[in-house]
């Protein structure tokens, strides 16, 4: 995933906000942490459905030009 150092910063900054106290900014981040899996996911499901309409598409073409 291209993503990952992403919520791998997010996830360590929550931890140092954590083990120094900073609660409200903690629960900010894991908050951060949600928002930030769910637009990877409908990217990348975005993603994967495009590929599979195109090579569908691209299917459907050469099969219509063989006959």
């Amino acid at each position: 995933m291209r993503h990952d150092w992403l919520i791998d910063v997010l996830d360590d900054l929550k931890t140092v906000a954590r083990q120094d106290g900073l609660l409200t900014t903690a629960n900010q981040l894991d908050d951060c942490l949600t928002l930030a899996r769910r637009e990877i996911d409908k990217k990348q499901n975005k993603l994967m459905r495009d590929t599979f309409v195109t090579e569908n598409v691209v299917k459907l073409h050469a099969e219509c030009k063989a006959g």
